[in-house]
């Protein structure tokens, strides 16, 4: 007999399950914060640790541009970089991602001022996954199942 859940404990579950989850994904891109990789296409990309923080920082303050200052600040705190640093691990990113001066550009220059994240990301699949599954009304009873097969399998091993 399937066991039942309490329904704030499940959707603390699975609000946490979502917040937990590392991918951040934006066009065809995945930047996995956990694994410090960026993707395309299941295609992993070159990207030095610094220009992987760089990525990652400029989405997490999206849609609000980075001064150059903060952006030192964050990659390399309390030492000094000339602009010519940051321009080229900026150039390291927008290769990484493909850029070119025609076509979709994630990275945007803010002159005189800094750089900026121009897209949308989302943190994966997950939300959209629990969201198709509650909408058939199946999410409680995938859980269920879920468990009983856990319980089942361990009974069979053990």
């Amino acid at each position: 007999m399937a066991q039942r859940f309490d329904r704030n404990l499940l959707a603390y579950a699975l609000l946490r399950a979502y917040l937990e989850d590392v991918r951040l994904r934006f066009g065809e891109f995945t930047l996995d914060t956990d694994l410090r990789q960026l993707s395309c296409g299941g295609i992993d990309r070159d990207l030095s640790p610094q220009g992987f923080e760089l990525l990652n920082v400029l989405i997490d303050n999206r849609p609000r541009a980075l001064s150059k200052r903060q952006i030192y600040e964050h990659l390399w705190p309390n030492v000094s970089f000339s602009d010519a640093t940051l321009t080229s691990l900026v150039a390291e990113v927008r290769r990484a991602l493909n850029e070119t001066a025609i076509g979709e550009e994630f990275l945007r220059t803010v002159p005189r001022f800094g750089y900026v994240f121009h897209g949308d990301a989302s943190r994966g699949e997950l939300l959209d996954e629990l969201l198709a599954l509650r909408l058939r009304g199946t999410l409680q009873e995938r859980m269920e199942e879920t468990i009983d097969d856990g319980r089942r399998i361990g009974g069979a091993l053990g």
